[in-house]
């Protein structure tokens, strides 16, 4: 008999992907060990058989116990390891997503943090995160120019090359770098260039604010140059994204949650993952040659992805969907604007709620359940409620993936 994809949600709550034309996109709340991973996102990784996943992990358990049932199964398995990039099987190289001069901008504003994210850490300007984002497109520019040039491939390693070589000075209040005469034969080549215009708006300032943008640079790039991270960009096996849209692979990312360096690569990862996704459906005729599922776990990293809320508007058209893991619905808010929050979460035609303390989160599922706030705020450890467009709202008690006979024969007893 053939085996198809399944959606476990909760005990009885098991649907077929696509079923009833749901997106298939999926909202997870839960407070901490509420059981989102054991009881939502393993069991999607249980009874995955065509779709291709991609799959956040902290702890390398879960790749031992599930890479051999996935490789039966004939998925091609990568194993992404960020938290210890020097023994990581692969590598990954966020200049392998950029093929035009808006990619390059794209880049710039994920190395940076684009100004939406960083107005909520209190830098409410947004000229000097516009003006650090220009300098960063500068310099990937002209990485870029210079690659093509020598006949080879445009990768981050070379960017820090450039970065690392770059010396800036002021001589009677003028800004002069190491990298002006690079910029101005890029220009004599190329008198549309992007890159030298770019530079040369970092270049006509007061060595006061040029300094100022330099340092942001500093301070954004140098997260990424260190010889532990720089083994994921040099590693001679590279992951191609796009791949997963046209094959069965299931891409194991492994995460650390406390190196910030490898928590902001690992956004620019998630990134350039529904980036080259939605663009594969668009080269491929608007869909994907295979679906792809996403697990989100603390929904990517903890950090904005920048156009997400774009992104999932447009992803089920193009055979993509994405378990969104949060602790509260306010961790949403946090990370992106209200608006763009309202619109992710709409995006959802799925949301299970797993418990919380979190007021507005236990408000909000009242609202859609009829559910008192009081029965909401004392729901039993164990239980949770299943909400699904065009259905009743279900309370029922979270999956034991424990008792499962196939996890029991194809995991537990082949481990």
């Amino acid at each position: 008999m053939e085996k198809k994809d399944k959606i476990i949600l909760g005990l009885g709550c098991e649907y077929g992907v696509g079923e009833g034309g749901l997106n298939g996109n999926e909202l997870i709340i839960g407070s901490t060990g509420a059981g989102k991973t054991k009881s939502i996102s393993e069991p999607r990784i249980l009874y995955s058989y065509e779709q291709s996943l991609v799959i956040p992990i902290t702890k390398r358990e879960l790749f031992d116990q599930y890479a051999p049932l996935l490789e039966k199964r004939g998925y091609e398995v990568w194993d992404l390891n960020l938290a210890q990039p020097a023994i990581s099987p692969m590598g990954y190289d966020p200049c392998r997503a950029v093929h035009s001069d808006l990619d390059v901008m794209n880049l710039a504003r994920n190395i940076a943090g684009d100004s939406d994210s960083r107005s909520l850490v209190g830098e409410m300007d947004p000229y000097w995160s516009e003006s650090t984002t220009s300098c960063l497109a500068a310099i990937l520019g002209l990485t870029r120019f210079e690659t093509k040039y020598n006949q080879k491939e445009f990768r981050f390693a070379d960017f820090l090359n450039n970065y690392k070589s770059l010396k800036v000075t002021y001589k009677n209040g003028v800004f002069t770098s190491s990298l002006d005469k690079a910029f101005d034969f890029m220009a004599f080549d190329d008198e549309n260039a992007q890159a030298p215009r770019l530079w040369d708006t970092i270049a006509g300032l007061s060595s006061r604010t040029a300094s100022c943008i330099v340092s942001m640079v500093n301070n954004s790039v140098d997260k990424f140059a260190t010889l532990e991270v720089e083994a994921i960009f040099k590693n001679p096996i590279q992951i191609d994204i796009r791949e997963l849209g046209r094959k069965k692979i299931a891409l194991f990312i492994t995460t650390s949650p406390v190196n910030a360096s490898l928590k902001k690569l690992a956004t620019i990862l998630y990134s350039d993952i529904f980036k080259e996704l939605f663009e594969e459906a668009q080269a491929n005729g608007g869909t994907l040659t295979n679906r792809v599922h996403i697990i989100a776990d603390d929904f990517a990293c903890g950090s904005r992805i920048p156009r997400f809320d774009e992104y999932i508007s447009v992803f089920r058209a193009a055979g993509i969907s994405v378990s969104i893991l949060l602790q509260s619905k306010s961790q949403l808010t946090t990370l992106y604007n209200p608006y763009a929050a309202h619109t992710i979460a709409d995006n959802c035609d799925t949301i299970v709620f797993m418990g919380s303390l979190d007021i507005e989160t236990c408000r909000e599922i009242s609202m859609r359940t009829g559910y008192s706030l009081e029965e909401i705020l004392n729901m039993p450890i164990g239980k949770e409620i299943v909400v699904r467009r065009g259905g009743a709202p279900v309370i029922t008690e979270r999956y034991t993936i424990f008792e499962d006979e196939i996890y029991k024969k194809e995991v537990i007893e082949r481990g």
